[in-house]
């Protein structure tokens, strides 16, 4: 009895280990697949750190009760290690030489400060303008036609420190650069409601030019009650009584988010591919996370995640909701090299903290 019961627990033990590995290499598989055409592709890529935990507590648990199948686990995290890096990239300080110009990304959300204050006190806009930046690229700067003044005022106030910016109108939102350089040209890449993506040409000198693609890409579509009834399914699961309700409208709006944000990733690929040999940023709020569709078939045009290659940890750029990722992202060519990329944390009047990197060209 003794000797079956060992046997039964190997089983257990091998079968949970080996499920948890064929998770994680699906999640990491599922960067290959549009969710246009598979809703689980999406799925799976959002739910990557849920599949690296089970890998990760399965490695920790055979190596305490059932070290025979230690190998499991670990041949799981070794066979994706690349999509673990992207994920939790962990590297030594590479501080930016002198000279090196400074890049933010930042999603204001209408520079709203989500306290009791007035709804625009501008505090974001003043973080930005004290950082040191060179280039600060803006989403959801929001603009309404019966209230010019309110653009005017960021403007007046951001001319102070920047020279030069330029804008790109999508519906009520806008796509803002402020630049120490000259912009001399946008183009509008996409757009779909208040989402879209557009391109802006700097002129770093008389004979150097470098294209910043400035990304608001389709949202979660999850509305404020919605993402209310997430955090409480997160934080408190036993007080949801209606927790399968919710989850599956939660994953119908997840699915339909997913599907035009593939779209808009596969139309900034392309210009990517078009300009690749160019100096070259792509960033903004991605709406998605490292291990994505839209992450992977962007970065896969021709471009390197800055923040992959000279960031560390998960470096979560939203921090409402218990949503707990990097969504927040900067892409660069190969013309450039990023030094010290970094979700700054300090940035606290937004729904979003920004993304910082140095670079030089």
């Amino acid at each position: 009895m003794k000797v079956f019961l060992k046997k039964s627990a190997h089983i257990v033990t091998a079968t949970a280990a080996w499920l948890a590995v064929a998770f994680l290499w699906a999640s990491a598989l599922s960067v290959y697949v549009s969710p246009a055409r598979s809703a689980l592709a999406g799925l799976l890529g959002l739910a990557f750190p849920c599949a690296l935990i089970a890998v990760v507590g399965m490695a920790l648990f055979t190596l305490v009760f059932s070290r025979r199948h230690l190998w499991v686990p670990l041949l799981g995290l070794a066979l994706c290690w690349g999509r673990v890096r992207e994920y939790v990239p962990v590297n030594f300080s590479s501080e930016p030489p002198a000279g090196a110009l400074k890049l933010i990304t930042y999603n204001v959300h209408g520079f709203s400060d989500h306290t009791n204050t007035p709804r625009l006190t501008y505090f974001a806009l003043e973080d930005i303008l004290t950082s040191g930046a060179d280039i600060v690229c803006l989403q959801e700067v929001y603009y309404l036609p019966s209230d010019t003044a309110t653009w005017a005022a960021v403007r007046e106030r951001a001319s102070t420190v920047y020279a030069h910016h330029d804008t790109v109108n999508i519906s009520t939102s806008m796509l803002t650069v402020f630049s120490h350089y000259p912009i001399v040209s946008h183009e509008t890449i996409c757009r779909d409601g208040t989402n879209g993506a557009a391109a802006f040409k700097l002129l770093l000198s008389p004979t150097d030019t470098l294209t910043v693609v400035n990304c608001h890409l389709a949202s979660m579509r999850l509305s404020p009650d919605e993402r209310e009834q997430y955090h409480t399914i997160v934080t408190k699961p036993e007080n949801t009584d209606s927790t399968r309700h919710s989850l599956l409208r939660i994953v119908r709006r997840l699915v339909d988010g997913n599907r035009l944000r593939a779209t808009q990733a596969e139309a900034v690929a392309d210009y990517v591919a078009r300009h690749r040999d160019e100096r070259l940023i792509v960033c903004g709020d991605f709406n998605d996370t490292p291990v994505s569709y839209t992450h992977h078939t962007i970065a896969a045009a021709g471009l390197t995640d800055a923040y992959a290659a000279t960031g560390r940890g998960p470096g979560r750029s939203f921090n409402r909701d218990a949503i707990f990722v990097r969504i927040d992202q900067i892409l660069m060519s190969s013309r450039l090299r990023p030094y010290a990329c970094r979700i700054d944390k300090l940035f606290t009047h937004s729904d979003h903290y920004p993304a910082i990197c140095h670079f030089t060209y």
